[in-house]
């Protein structure tokens, strides 16, 4: 019991010095590094259902949170401190999203195909190949597939105007109507 209350404690303290060590950080700022990688994902793919399906993976995968937390731990930290953001630079610079996305020994490399219709999402940890994932598009379909070639995700317009996107066992995993498409992308305007 009381090592039970000593791990709640520990836990409960680091629970607290970091959130002190966030705000007292000033992490708060532009978070370029994510807007770069959303500006990315809308410019991906013309299909606007392969750009829902880049998205979903990339949340899957933990990209957009590993963005975010180098963001606000790292990047907005330096330019509250600083007054310069490491990720400034030329126009050129601005419009281009990385193409490697790292937290610690974790690297996420992603690879535009040179059609444009497909982008490789690879993850690394500790320098060694922790797994892939593609995304295509394929006329109206939007379709994940693992490094073996296997089926994670597909997304499927409806007839509405809509997506539903199903994992490899055809089980729906997420539907969007058109209005929330329309919302969330600012497709269809």
């Amino acid at each position: 019991m009381k090592n039970v209350r000593k791990a709640i404690c520990a836990a409960m303290a680091a629970t607290l010095l970091l959130g002190a060590g966030v705000a007292g950080a000033g992490c708060y700022g532009p978070f370029r590094l994510s807007k770069r990688l959303h500006k990315w994902n809308g410019r991906v793919s013309e299909d606007r259902w392969a750009k829902e399906i880049i998205f979903f993976t990339l949340c899957a995968v933990g990209v957009y949170p590993v963005c975010l937390t180098i963001d606000a731990l790292v990047f907005n930290s330096i330019e509250f401190w600083t007054g310069n953001n490491p990720l400034e630079g030329n126009d050129k610079e601005k419009s281009e999203a990385p193409r490697k996305l790292s937290n610690g020994d974790e690297v996420i490399a992603l690879a535009p195909s040179p059609e444009g219709n497909a982008v490789t999402i690879e993850r690394s940890r500790a320098g060694s190949p922790a797994g892939s994932v593609r995304i295509e598009s394929c006329g109206d379909l939007a379709v994940a597939t693992d490094s073996s070639g296997r089926t994670l995700y597909t997304a499927t317009p409806t007839p509405e105007g809509g997506r539903i996107v199903t994992d490899a066992s055809g089980r729906t995993v997420a539907v969007y109507s058109a209005a929330e498409l329309q919302g969330r992308l600012g497709v269809g305007k």
